[in-house]
Parts: C-alpha cells; sequence; structure tokens
C-alpha cells in the first residue's frame, strides 16, 4: 500500500494507557517512512478530518463540524482548511519531531506535502491514490476508535464514514436504501428570536441532499413525501415555479424524459441553500432527480415511510431537548411538535403504493 498510518503501542493496554498523553505513529508514504510522538487524541481528530476532506474536500469538514455541534463554520473557512485553494494542513498532534502535512484533492489522487522539523529541515511531496488514502486512515481509525473507546471520537467517526459513504468514496452496506440522517447543528439568534437549525443528508445508495434545515419546514415535507406513496391518492402534479425551470430541464435530460412530464412534489426539504429535488411517480416507485446532484434514484414507496418515520422522530427528539418554548414564524414549540406527531400517526397505517398495509413503529 503507498499509504498507511501505524499506532504504537499495538496492544489494547498499551495504547489506552498511552493514549491520554501521546502514542507513536509511523506514516509510510510511497516507500518512505515518517515518525513521529503524537498526541493521541489529537491525532485521531485529525485523521477524522482527514477523511471528511477525502470524500467532499472542505465542506466535507464544515459538514463534520456543523453535525458536531461546532458552529464556528458559519463564519469562515475551517482553520486547516481553505476552501479557495481545497487543501487541508494538519500536524496530526505531533509533538517530536514536529510535522506538517499539507492534502489537497486532485480528482481520484491526493497531493501530500510533508515537512519535518528535523535537525535539517526536510520537505517531500507525494501523490497517492484518494481511495488508498482514504483506506488506511479508515482503518488506523477504526482500530484505534475501537480500542479507546472515547464517545466523541466514535461520533465524529460516524459522521466521516456517513459522509464518505453518501460521497461514493466507502462502498454502503448491501441492505442500505433509502435513507435519511438528522443531526443537530445548534440555533440562530436575530434579536430576541432564536430558531433551532439541524443538518440532514438524504441518499438513496447515491447522495441526493445534505445542508442546514429549518426542523419544521424539513419534517414537514417529509411527511408530505410519504403521503404522496399512499395508494389511494390521486395523480396529481406540481406547477414547476419560474425559479426551478433550469433545475427542472435538467432534472429531465437526467431521466430521458422530454415533453409535458410534470413533478408529483417538489423538495427543498426546509434548505437554507434551496436546491429542488424533483419526485415523480412511478408504478409503485418514487423516482428522485437531483439536478444540481446530478443523482436520479429510484425508490420503492414501501421504502419511504420508515424512512421517513425515523428521521421524524429524531427532527422531534431535537426540538423537545431544545431549550425554548417558541418556534419563530408559528406557534408554541409544543404545537409544532404535535403538528408533526399527529400527521406522522395519520400516515404511518396507510397502504403504501405496491405494497401491503404496514404499520410503521413511531
Amino acid at each position: 500500500m503507498s499509504f498507511s498510518i501505524l499506532f504504537f503501542p499495538k496492544d489494547e493496554e498499551g495504547l489506552k494507557a498511552h493514549f491520554k498523553y501521546d502514542i507513536t505513529l509511523n506514516f509510510e508514504i510511497n516507500g518512505e517512512v515518517i515518525k513521529t510522538l503524537c498526541s493521541g487524541r489529537e491525532a485521531v481528530f485529525s485523521a477524522i478530518y482527514l477523511l471528511a476532506f477525502c470524500s467532499a474536500s472542505c465542506e466535507g469538514i464544515k459538514e463534520l463540524e456543523m453535525r458536531s455541534g461546532l458552529c464556528t463554520t458559519f463564519l469562515s473557512d475551517v482553520e486547516q482548511c481553505r476552501s479557495a485553494k481545497g487543501k487541508l494542513v494538519t500536524d496530526f498532534g505531533s509533538i517530536e519531531p514536529s510535522v506538517v502535512f499539507a492534502f489537497t484533492k486532485k480528482s481520484d489522487k491526493v497531493r501530500i506535502e510533508v515537512l519535518v522539523d528535523y535537525e535539517i529541515e526536510y520537505y517531500k511531496t507525494f501523490e497517492v491514490s484518494l481511495s488508498e488514502v482514504a483506506k488506511s486512515v479508515l482503518e488506523f481509525l477504526e482500530s484505534v476508535v475501537s480500542i479507546v473507546g472515547d464517545d466523541k471520537l466514535r461520533r465524529s467517526l460516524e459522521i466521516a464514514k456517513d459522509i464518505a459513504t453518501r460521497e461514493g468514496l466507502i462502498a454502503p452496506s448491501a441492505e442500505e436504501g433509502f435513507k435519511i440522517t438528522v443531526d443537530w447543528v445548534g440555533e440562530f439568534k436575530c434579536g430576541s428570536k432564536r430558531m433551532p437549525l439541524l443538518y440532514s443528508g438524504v441518499r438513496a445508495r447515491r447522495v441526493l441532499f445534505s445542508g442546514i434545515v429549518d426542523p419544521l419546514s424539513f419534517a414537514s415535507e417529509l411527511i408530505n413525501l410519504a403521503i404522496l406513496t399512499e395508494e389511494s391518492r390521486e395523480e396529481t402534479s406540481t406547477p414547476v415555479p419560474l425559479a426551478y425551470r433550469d433545475w427542472f430541464r435538467e432534472a429531465l435530460a437526467l431521466i430521458g424524459t422530454v415533453g409535458k412530464k410534470k413533478p408529483a412534489m417538489i423538495l427543498t426539504l426546509g434548505s437554507f441553500d434551496p436546491r429542488p429535488i424533483f419526485v415523480f411517480r412511478d408504478s409503485g416507485e418514487l423516482l428522485l432527480v437531483s439536478p444540481s446532484r446530478k443523482t436520479v434514484a429510484r425508490v420503492p414507496a414501501k421504502d419511504i415511510v420508515p424512512a421517513v418515520s425515523s428521521a421524524v422522530l429524531d427532527v422531534v427528539g431535537w426540538l423537545k431537548k431544545w431549550d425554548d418554548t417558541e418556534y419563530p414564524g408559528y406557534v408554541s414549540k409544543e404545537k409544532a411538535i404535535s403538528m408533526i406527531t399527529e400527521e406522522l400517526e395519520r400516515i404511518k397505517q396507510k397502504k403504501p403504493a405496491g405494497g401491503r398495509e404496514e404499520t410503521h413503529p413511531l
């Protein structure tokens, strides 16, 4: 392998004892070995950042930070990652010697610049396969995190793996189909008003959407998507707003349809950067088309309600934890939660198009 990260001590007892203070890392790059003593926790966080960067460049790191509850990324680029240059700079918490790595994505390759502060300055540049870097980093992370058992590291790794899977860098599990993830970001304050913010990702093998959302709008649109799967529902179409005409033409081109085909629904999922997902009904399935992501997903109607139920319940859970009582522009927080759960309760017993009647647990 042209890129790998080895850690010492390798045994469980030794790693647990040293992790709070320092561990030794060996970076093997194209046959060269760079050895350094590192802060264990900083080294693992740097590796998690690197996995997110390999998946989606600086945007991947911004998503990782926002989903982890760090809101500094609203203000500017992440300190270690500059979007304009598409470069991640990190030292993996190195202590002796001090080592600085600069990673730059180039299509399916990663350019790695290494500066080591030996007695004589060492600087070299390498180019390595993107997939090899990601695979090696993931192996390192899973090995270390499984041993040290740190909940914060484990959660950050889960988010980074989710981003990598969504972006196609890690193969999804064979059984994975339509999936919606929801994470707490924080809240937006404007004067006396406070508004909760969530980060969501929607995928069906490939990514359809990811971004910051308004919880109530997000949950409402998901419920409407679930309602669309009801077998008894009449065929309807949604007019395409003028602002979305170009997106719609691209959507039709992606599915190879030209003419008067109209979407059954247009989703923006309460996004603060709305890029439409066009939804078409097709013989017991929904065709979800994201022109901004160049993604087309065919999802069985029976798979929609379970995914929506899980995501909406996550939204409700986060809203309940939010410490304000009034949802800006709407009614009380309790009323907003009540409206969401009542609608979800109503649809969970419905029969999906092309499927048998099922009860989806709340």
